[in-house]
């Protein structure tokens, strides 16, 4: 299968929207939403974290490290995309792909 390439074109601009990156978007705000819902009832409810430490400290730096690891996989899709011109690259993280780098597999599979 051929990926879609700018043939002869320079890349110029990054197309920030596409069809279906909104169904994308709220897919995993809904994913990272019931994890950290889990998540915190978990650590309160049967490991017995203070609620104070978990809902104030744990949750915001999670989301923090969404948002920044969002930031981070955007730079660089833009990035390749002026590389290569590729358009079927795309930049998206979650609380999963942080586990799963945390854990030493940076290939996140």
């Amino acid at each position: 299968m051929k990926t879609p390439r700018l043939q002869g074109l320079k890349a110029k601009s990054y197309p920030f929207f596409q069809p279906g990156d909104l169904n994308a978007f709220f897919g995993l705000i809904l994913d990272n939403m019931t994890q950290l819902v889990i998540l915190s009832s978990i650590l309160i409810g049967i490991f017995g974290f203070p609620r104070e430490l978990v809902l104030y400290k744990i949750v915001p730096g999670s989301a923090m490290g969404v948002l920044v690891g969002d930031l981070a996989y955007t730079w660089m899709a833009v990035r390749l995309f002026k590389r290569t011109g590729r358009r079927d690259r795309h930049a998206i993280s979650s609380i999963n792909q942080s586990t799963r780098r945390v854990r030493g597999n940076p290939s996140g599979k």
